[in-house]
């Protein structure tokens, strides 16, 4: 807490350090404290998204569902495209029971953003909670088929393996996401050092297409 308040006295006008010191609050308990914090800073950046955002899952801890909601709503009206602000209106309906009302934002913006993969991902979230995991199972499948780096997808994915009592399973998931994790920091520090981030293929000893996918760049075979 005292790094991050000291961070905030650095750069008064950085709302980023305003969020750290907002989330160390919350995380001692003091989710006042983190209110206060971010309504102040609010009061000198309106514009400010994220903040707003911030706001809405503080406003979750201490059960104001409401207050949440429009926190979130406002972050939305300033960021549309903000994954972070949709999650927290969904998280807000379904911590009031209002699954439909979830499932109704959701198909809502899948509608503008039919390959949105953070969409999806939330959408599968949701039809998990409701019980149809079916249709989460296959949102799941289809978005880690056209984004093999979606390392969300692939947890998820491993969760409800666990929940479905298919332990074997959720292991392969568990492991897949490792190497895809592996494979991206590879691709980073390639990159880095001043190569061609492609030459990282070069470590790429089992012929795994992941690295390909992560890359951007056709898999090999296909």
């Amino acid at each position: 807490l005292d790094s991050a308040e000291k961070a905030v006295a650095a750069s008064p006008e950085d709302t980023s350090a305003a969020i750290v010191l907002a989330r160390s609050l919350r995380a001692r308990g003091d989710s006042a404290g983190a209110q206060r914090e971010l309504t102040t800073r609010i009061g000198r950046h309106p514009k400010a998204p994220d903040l707003r955002a911030e706001l809405g899952w503080t406003l979750l801890d201490r059960r104001d569902f409401a207050g949440a909601a429009a926190a979130f709503s406002e972050a939305l009206k300033l960021a549309p495209s903000s994954i972070d602000a949709k999650t927290g209106l969904v998280t807000a309906d379904l911590a009031e029971g209002k699954k439909a009302r979830a499932t109704a934002r959701i198909n809502e913006w899948l509608e503008a953003s039919p390959e949105s993969p953070d969409l999806r991902v939330l959408k599968a979230r949701v039809d998990m909670l409701s019980g149809d995991v079916a249709s989460a199972e296959r949102a799941l499948r289809d978005v880690i088929a056209a984004h093999p780096g979606n390392l969300d997808a692939y947890s998820l994915l491993g969760r409800l393996y666990v929940a479905k009592g298919d332990l074997d399973q959720a292991l392969v998931e568990c492991a897949v996401q490792a190497v895809v994790l592996l494979f991206d920091v590879m691709a980073r520090h390639v990159g880095r050092h001043g190569r061609l981030v492609e030459d990282a293929r070069e470590i790429q000893p089992l012929g795994l297409p992941v690295l390909d996918a992560l890359l951007g760049v056709e898999q090999v075979g296909a």
